[in-house]
Formats: C-alpha cells, structure tokens, sequence
C-alpha cells in the first residue's frame, strides 16, 4: 500500500477511492481470524475482490489527488511565557516542613533537568534541599515582607514605614538578613546574621514543630533559642 500510494502521488492525478475502500488482507489475522479457517479464505490467499475486477467495475471515484497542491504559508509561531516568584505549591495543605522541603527539592530538580544536556537522576542530595530550603525562605520573606523585601534586593533604602526599620537589615543571596552589634562578636555568619522570618507565617509553625520534634519536645525556651542560631522570628 505505501509503495501504490507513492506511485500515485508521482504519477499526478490518480484514483485513490478503490484503494481506500478495499480491505486489506493482511489485515484479517489482527482482527481475529482462527488458524483453521485460514486454508479457506479466499481474501488471505487470492486478495481483495476489487483488485481481481476491470477498472471500469471499480468502485466510483469520489476522491482525487491532484499533484499540483496549493503553497502553504508557515504563519509565525509566539510562545507565551509567564515568570513567578510563588512557590506554586499550596503550602497549608503540608503537615510535615519535611515533607515540603523535599517535595520542592524535586520540583527545582524537574525545572533543572528541562533544559540541561545533563540530567540529575538518583536520590536528593544535600545541595537540593538546601537550594529548595532557600526557596521556601525566599517566598515565605515575600509573603510577609513584600514592600521590604524588593526595597532591599534592589539596594534602596527602607521608608520609616516600614515594620523591619528598626532592625539593621541587608539582602544577601536575596534572603533578608539582619545586621547590628552581633557582626563583631566571636560567632558563625548564620548567628551574627540571621534570616528574618514572620512568626505569623504558616512555613514558620511547620519549621518551629520540626524543630520541636528534634529537639524531643522540650520547652517553648529551648526550642526559640536553637532557632535564634539562625532565625529571628518576629512575634515569635
């Protein structure tokens, strides 16, 4: 068939209605005819009835292909492509601050693995969830500190509006951080520095649980003071 129809298309116009109509034999054994009735059908061993007729006994031509085919004009494609700073995950609906950690560790992966030549197969490892515990940081500032957060990471200065004027803040790898007295005592970047956070946020109670968890449900003491290593969390 594929060969008749290339001969069709180079000879110009040529009836293609008895070829479509006529069934093909070869078709028979996939449309479940038994072995045993093999041996006496006529259609497997001698071919289509048509093709066994004159041509003037065919079936009426209804269809032709004509060789000559208009010119199609290829009309210029525009992809659309929208940039968002969300975390496209509907957070609240996460009990666990693990769970949400690792599940946006394999989103970012997905988004990496798009458009790289080299693709990033196996288990999470440490660098993917401290890429996506950045991320979740970086929304959880936006939901809280907007105006604040892009006054900061394009390097302008806070109107005394603002709620987080009174602390000394900066924007680095575009997460808020704070500054102050603490930047000349004898301790880690994360604790002379720490990321600030709303304690209002629903991220925050799930990393303040977890940390619970951890911690072997100690005091509410113990467990504000393990995070102000490297939070500090406003109404905490």
């Amino acid at each position: 068939m594929q060969t008749r129809y290339g001969d069709i298309r180079i000879h110009g116009t040529i009836s293609v209605a008895p070829l479509l109509r006529i069934r093909d034999p070869a078709d028979i054994l996939s449309r479940g005819l038994h072995a045993h009735d093999l041996a006496t059908c006529t259609t497997w061993w001698n071919g289509p009835v048509g093709h066994r007729d004159a041509p003037h006994n065919w079936p009426r031509d209804i269809y032709t292909y004509h060789a000559s085919i208009p010119e199609k004009r290829n009309m210029p494609r525009q992809a659309l492509t929208v940039s968002t700073s969300a975390l496209l995950l509907e957070v609240h609906k996460f009990r666990s601050h693990t769970k949400l950690l690792r599940v946006v560790a394999w989103i970012l992966r997905f988004f990496r693995n798009l458009g790289a030549a080299e693709k990033t197969l196996g288990e999470l490892k440490a660098s993917d969830l401290q890429a996506s515990r950045n991320q979740i940081l970086q929304v959880v500032q936006r939901d809280s500190f907007p105006a604040e957060y892009e006054a900061l990471r394009h390097d302008r200065p806070l109107p005394t509006s603002f709620k987080i004027i009174r602390f000394q803040t900066f924007c680095k790898h575009n997460l808020i951080r704070l500054g102050g007295r603490l930047q000349f005592a004898e301790l880690s970047h994360t604790e002379k520095h720490p990321i600030l956070l709303d304690g209002s946020h629903y991220v925050t109670h799930l990393l303040t649980r977890r940390t619970h968890y951890q911690l072997h449900h100690l005091g509410v003491g113990v467990v504000l003071s393990h995070l102000r290593h490297e939070f500090k969390i406003l109404r905490a």
